[in-house]
């Protein structure tokens, strides 16, 4: 069976004042069915921007996102 979430060369910028910043950078990962995983990492590493991105809870008048991500095989 495929990945449930699979996520490529995802990139999250934020805008402070003129210009962005990125918190992610691409990153790539799959995660397949019954699989746990951990982000892990020290305070402000972009752990929080990376899980806004992927559940598409950010602020998009001051975050940029590229890359793709697919969750169960959709856009």
């Amino acid at each position: 069976m495929g990945a449930v979430l699979e996520v490529r060369n995802l990139t999250t910028s934020f805008r402070i004042d003129n210009n962005y910043y990125a918190a992610v950078d691409n990153v790539s990962l799959d995660i397949y069915p019954n699989e746990t995983i951990a982000i892990v990492g020290e305070s402000g590493c972009g752990k929080s921007a990376l899980a806004l991105a992927l559940m598409k809870l950010h602020d998009p008048l001051h975050t940029r996102i590229s890359g793709d991500i697919f969750f169960m095989k959709k856009k």
